[in-house]
């Protein structure tokens, strides 16, 4: 019983009419072409000359699997913008034509394409398929597995009455190896393919391959139709010793004592050594028959210098060494340190001196304002105690007391001056007119470099920025760039403890259109500045008559310029007195009585201060006296960072009445010090008058009209915004007293912003530095690139706009990425490199034909100066009637270029030097080398003046009826490549599927 029940649970059905994964697998193959389209195409116009090289190439992909195997089918073609010609009676009659893929077989424009993939190259496909195991996944290597998918996709097209011809990819990828299938128009075509790693001796010739062609046919008819053979060779040229590389690598051995301003100011650029790494002439014989060309193993009628078609290409390195390129990545690279200061260089110098005595006199500095007696150590004596502290670590390179001499000059050119007491006025006056004179850019490369934010070439932050890239790469790393940033800072405190400006600067506040760096120095110089002035002005006070001699050593350019800026600019004085303080509290209270006569007359009688200049034609409106417009104290200037730092504080204050008072307090003070000053120059004036001077538009003037003497008159009052009860001005102007702006409390105190920016330098680390400095060397790099335009590709201007573009949006980011940028830079350079070598080459090679044939040769320099000289110009002269600069051009930016004449042009017998002159560097040695190099080539006729071929290609077409005499003629095409690693046959053959 127990049996008879576990035989009824035991039940199972097999569905025949489920999908199997072959199935699923075909049906899948199918359901893309759908997708794509491909059942739908059209038949397209025929392709144009060098339409494949030139044309714009897509793809799409998806995946596909067969069971637990992925595959990736991809699919290339050419996007076209011709639409494809249709025939109305083609489509009327249902008259089957040949598919696009059997047309291009045959086609004769497009062979040895320069730039196209493998498959396009063999047979001349504009549209085909490829289908390969996914990365990752085994290789088809068996002949099982390859006829599964060939079968599999045969079935797809033939549902499909897809056109497109679909390959499949066997064995490694590196090998290139296909096989394929296409159907239409009644023809089969399948895709075959031999590689191996040697040539056949049958096949070194194409005697033998003619043979294996014909014999692959199996052509039914006795007479074979003729075959059509077009072949090319390629020779390699790869020994340039004959011509000296233009670029010598630098010798630093002695550097330190030749080392002037001029290279310092400056990157190095130019490729170390030859970008070019070979050469490439192809040599074309096109569309010959097989009847009128000989080449077997016992003779060949192919000689190169009679080819009618030549074309030259050039390989380049990769990532060539470079030196504006190493001197970057060096650069660039210490942003990612983590050293401080002290780590890099040990116990800093200021350590080693009094600490009791600094600190107080420091203090004492800060809490009075008059100078006292400090006896401050001078530069030389400050960097004399430093030296034993830096060359404790001797494992550390540092920077070599001369060439630091020579550096600090090149930052600080004034120095020399500033010993004798000159603050070299005309330095910065020759800042200003080189600023201003600088060199016309293209428009939009100039749009995009002027939104840099760094600084301004020749600056000062501009010449430590390209010192710190020098150093690091020639003098010691990171190590020599801590050094010479605390020496910078230490000349940076000298300089504003000494009242020396800083050279090579802009005047006035910071401009805030410049980097953080630039900004803070800009300040510095600005706090200098409000010192100087305000101690001259002290002593000019203190000693009228010895106020220009030795109070303080001021050059004449320089008194003459605080002079001016005395009169239009404040100098200011901290409130000490005590007689001042009283004379200012009674007017005060004064000021604050109720407005009557007497509060008047007492008013006049404070004698006016701080004046300026007379308001046009307005009078007091309680007094009929005019109303003066006083001298004023300037706002404080601000970098970036502390605008930043304020709006966020007036932020943190929220919106309540507590703190809306505070914020209206602290945005004030600038108008309650003007107001000071507008009662301090207008005694007995009132609100009134302050906004009809300091704000015209709250100060509204209406006709009134008088009936009893029919006249009108003009009336003003406050706007509705200045009525208002508890407004800020009538507050400030309440509480504000008459105190002439020499007199008020500086609203910029110069020596806390002095000590602030003072401490900013010298607390930041040696990477941060790098980070502040590396817009100026990234200006400096795009600027020194703009320079070599007229010797590099015509591209070079495009390209450095794009570069420039993204070098300004990297720079004002948050995350500066300048590698991107850098990455950039080095491919242009690599590419005026290039530029140069081929130039090079070709100029020498010239000059010594020209030399060799009587003609007056022009040196190397003449030729790049014509050069030069004719890229600038976009014409060509007498000079270039053989083209040789167009041509070189042409080379960079195009995949192949063909040669006018062949062998026998100008060109060609240029080319024809440079592979004579390798041949005889190569197999001649010593003194017959040397006669070569002076042009006596007919000496050595046993040499061959062109190396053997590194590569040789046919490709053989032929129409034939297959595979029986009655079928119609089908295309039929090998491609065949010959090199000494490689021996590949790739054949298209086709066969009629309607008469068979």
């Amino acid at each position: 019983m127990a049996s008879g029940e576990e035989d009824q649970d035991v039940f199972e059905i097999t569905d025949f009419t489920t999908a199997s994964d072959w199935e699923r697998f075909i049906a899948r193959i199918e359901e893309i072409f759908h997708e794509w389209k491909l059942p739908t195409l059209q038949q397209e116009c025929p392709l144009k000359r060098e339409e494949l090289t030139n044309g714009k190439w897509e793809e799409a992909c998806e995946d596909v699997m067969f069971a637990n195997f992925r595959f990736l089918m991809t699919r290339y073609y050419l996007k076209r913008d011709v639409e494809p010609e249709i025939k109305n009676d083609e489509l009327e009659d249902q008259v089957e034509v040949l598919s696009s893929a059997i047309e291009d077989i045959i086609s004769r424009e497009n062979d040895f394409p320069a730039r196209a993939h493998c498959l396009v190259r063999w047979f001349g496909l504009r549209d085909f398929i490829v289908l390969c195991p996914t990365v990752g996944n085994d290789i088809i290597a068996s002949e099982n597995r390859a006829k599964i998918l060939l079968s599999s996709l045969c079935i797809a097209i033939n549902n499909t009455n897809s056109h497109v011809p679909v390959f499949i990819q066997l064995s490694q990828r590196s090998r290139r190896f296909f096989l394929g299938i296409c159907e239409g128009g009644g023809i089969r075509t399948n895709f075959e393919m031999v590689h191996l790693n040697k040539v056949p001796q049958h096949c070194n010739h194409l005697a033998g391959l003619l043979s294996v062609f014909k014999g692959k046919l199996s052509c039914p008819l006795q007479l074979i139709p003729p075959v059509d053979v077009t072949i090319r060779f390629t020779y390699a040229l790869h020994e340039w010793s004959p011509y000296s590389w233009p670029q010598s690598p630098p010798d630093i051995s002695d550097i330190t004592e030749d080392i002037t301003p001029s290279l310092l100011g400056k990157l190095p650029f130019g490729a170390l050594e030859d970008p070019i790494v070979e050469l490439l002439l192809f040599t074309t014989w096109p569309c010959l028959s097989e009847d009128i060309v000989v080449d077997n193993d016992i003779h060949s009628d192919l000689d190169l210098t009679q080819a009618p078609a030549w074309a030259v290409k050039v390989r380049t390195k990769d990532e060539p060494a470079c030196l504006l390129g190493e001197f970057l990545e060096e650069f660039v690279a210490l942003c990612h340190r983590k050293e401080s200061q002290q780590q890099l260089l040990g116990k800093l110098p200021g350590e080693e001196f009094d600490d009791s005595n600094e600190i107080s006199q420091a203090l004492n500095k800060l809490a009075r304002p008059h100078p006292i007696p400090v006896t401050l150590p001078n530069l030389s004596a400050v960097v004399s105690k430093a030296r034993p502290n830096l060359h404790k670590k001797s494992e550390v390179s540092l920077i070599d007391d001369s060439l630091l001499d020579k550096i600090l000059i090149f930052l600080f050119p004034n120095s020399v001056s500033t010993l004798t007491g000159d603050q070299g006025s005309e330095k910065n006056d020759d800042f200003q007119n080189c600023v201003e004179e600088k060199e016309m850019l293209p428009a939009e490369l100039d749009d995009h470099i002027r939104s840099f934010k760094s600084a301004p070439p020749d600056s000062l932050t501009w010449r430590l920025a390209l010192a710190m890239c020098q150093v690091n790469h020639s003098y010691g790393g990171i190590a020599a760039v801590a050094h010479l940033w605390h020496e910078f800072v230490l000349e940076m405190r000298y300089r504003w403890e000494n009242n020396f400006t800083l050279p090579c600067l802009e005047w006035g506040a910071p401009n805030l259109a410049y980097c953080l760096l630039h900004q803070k120095l800009q300040m510095l110089n600005c706090c200098i500045q409000r010192k100087i002035a305000r101690e001259w002005q002290r002593n000019q006070q203190s000693f009228p008559s010895t106020a220009s001699g030795s109070a303080i050593s001021l050059s004449p350019q320089k008194t003459e310029q605080m002079n001016s800026e005395s009169e239009d600019e404040e100098e200011f004085f901290e409130c000490e007195d005590g007689n001042e303080n009283s004379e200012i509290e009674s007017s005060m209270d004064i000021d604050s009585s109720p407005s009557s006569e007497v509060s008047v007359n007492k008013k006049m009688q404070l004698q006016p201060e701080g004046r300026l200049r007379q308001c046009g034609s307005l009078t007091l409106l309680l007094l009929d006296e005019p109303l003066y417009i006083p001298v004023t104290q300037e706002p404080a200037p601000m970098t970036e960072d502390i605008l930043e730092e304020h709006a966020e504080v007036l932020v943190q204050l929220g919106t309540n009445p507590e703190g809306a008072a505070l914020r209206a307090r602290m945005q004030s003070a600038c108008l309650t010090s003007d107001m000071e000053a507008f009662k301090a120059a207008n005694p007995g004036a009132c609100l009134e008058d302050f906004v009809r001077w300091y704000s015209p538009r709250d100060w509204i003037e209406e006709e009134v009209y008088e009936e009893g003497t029919n006249t009108t008159r003009i009336e003003g009052h406050l706007s509705p915004r200045m009525q208002v009860s508890g407004n800020m001005w009538q507050e400030a102007w309440d509480n504000s007293r008459p105190v002439p702006a020499r007199r008020q409390k500086r609203l910029f105190d110069d020596t806390k912003e002095a000590e602030k920016i003072l401490h900013f330098l010298a607390s930041l680390k040696p990477a941060m530095v790098v980070h502040h400095l590396l817009p100026m060397v990234i200006h400096a790099a795009i600027l020194l690139l703009v320079d070599h335009i007229p010797e590099g590709p015509r591209s070079l201007s495009h390209t450095l706009e794009q570069i420039a573009a993204k070098a300004a949006r990297v720079i004002r980011s948050s995350e500066h990425k300048y590698e991107e940028i850098l990455k950039l830079i080095c491919q242009a350079e690599a590419n005026v490199a290039c530029a140069q070598s081929l130039m090079s080459k070709f100029c020498q090679t010239e000059s010594k034909m020209k030399s060799g044939s009587g003609e007056s040769g022009l040196p190397q320099q003449a030729e790049k100066k014509k050069s030069t000289k004719l890229k600038q110009l976009g014409t060509s002269d007498e000079t270039d009637d053989d083209g040789v600069w167009e041509f070189v051009l042409n080379i960079l930016e195009q995949p192949e270029v063909d040669v006018p004449g062949a062998g026998k042009g100008k060109l060609g017998k240029l080319l024809r030097r440079l592979f004579a002159e390798a041949q005889m560097s190569t197999h001649l040695e010593g003194d017959e080398k040397l006669e070569f190099s002076g042009g006596k080539h007919h000496h050595y006729p046993m040499i061959p003046e062109f190396p053997p071929p590194v590569g040789r290609e046919f490709i053989l077409r032929t129409k034939t009826p297959r595979p029986a005499s009655y079928s119609n003629h089908s295309p039929q095409r090998m491609y065949c490549v010959l090199s000494p690693n490689e021996f590949r046959l790739g054949g298209a053959f086709s066969e009629d599927t309607t008469f068979q």
